[in-house]
């Protein structure tokens, strides 16, 4: 079985929690699982990448909890 998968870009560093909110909102909405992605402080460097995934029932915030504090360089 295949499922839609809808990605969206953070386009302000981490995502914040109302980031999360409104990914779990798309996710209800399309009916579908949204990869949400955000660059990492040394993209400019080293090209980091970063994302997890948010479907209709995700928790807020276990998602914001689980995001990276720290950035490995």
């Amino acid at each position: 079985m295949i499922h839609k998968v809808v990605n969206y870009w953070v386009s302000d560093g981490t995502p914040t929690k109302e980031d999360i909110i409104d990914a779990i909102s798309a996710a209800e909405k399309e009916g579908c699982t949204v990869c949400l992605h955000w660059k990492g402080p040394g993209y400019r460097w080293y090209g980091d990448i970063y994302s997890r995934d948010v479907t209709a029932e995700s928790d807020p915030d276990e998602i914001y909890n689980s995001l990276p504090k720290v950035y490995g360089i």
